[in-house]
């Protein structure tokens, strides 16, 4: 029985670790954000390779995202305390294409690359790549002129997109109503001719 207990503590122990890490990461994230001094401006940045789960589907830049992290979350049978990291909104090679800047194909949650094992349909592995990125004032709803300044740079400077674009809102509702220190990415993966 003691054996037992030692053991559920000991998963309780790692849990407790992982939301502390979450934490620790989130709070430099909206330290970052907030102290960010080149808003507005577009540079090319090199990422790792990552990990992100995500729930396919259409999705308006006014839709209520709290209900479709829920599906989210549900889908991957990750505790919530994993939901604590960047939670962003993804926007397809197609849509791009298109200009359909107010309508994303998916919304994605980056995950430590050694998760135990989730359904394949939900996980993506990012190559380490090359993006585009730009942060600014506002939410998802604010993102669609982002769009269009950044694929004029990508062609100006002769760089071709290479995959879905990435949306993450660092400060929004969730930690302030001032809509003036609202900071949101995108991150454009792009390769050069």
């Amino acid at each position: 029985m003691l054996k037992e207990q030692r053991t559920r503590t000991e998963e309780k122990i790692r849990e407790f670790e992982q939301i502390h890490r979450k934490l620790e990461q989130r709070i430099h994230q909206i330290e970052d954000a907030a102290k960010k001094e080149d808003i507005f401006k577009i540079r090319p940045v090199e990422f790792p390779e990552r990990t992100i789960i995500m729930l396919k589907q259409r999705i308006h830049n006014s839709d209520n995202l709290e209900m479709l992290i829920r599906q989210l979350e549900n889908s991957s049978a990750l505790k919530s305390s994993v939901f604590l990291g960047q939670v962003g909104l993804m926007l397809s090679l197609t849509g791009l294409a298109e200009h359909r800047f107010d309508q994303y194909d998916a919304i994605f949650l980056f995950i430590d690359a050694d998760k135990p094992s989730l359904p394949d349909q939900i996980v993506k592995t990012i190559p380490r790549q090359t993006c585009l990125t730009i942060w600014f004032v506002g939410t998802h709803a604010d993102a669609a002129v982002h769009y269009t300044n950044l694929l004029s740079y990508a062609r100006e400077e002769g760089y071709t997109l290479a995959d879905d674009a990435l949306e993450i809102t660092y400060i929004d509702y969730g930690l302030t109503q001032d809509t003036s220190k609202f900071i949101t990415e995108i991150q454009l993966p792009v390769t050069k001719h």
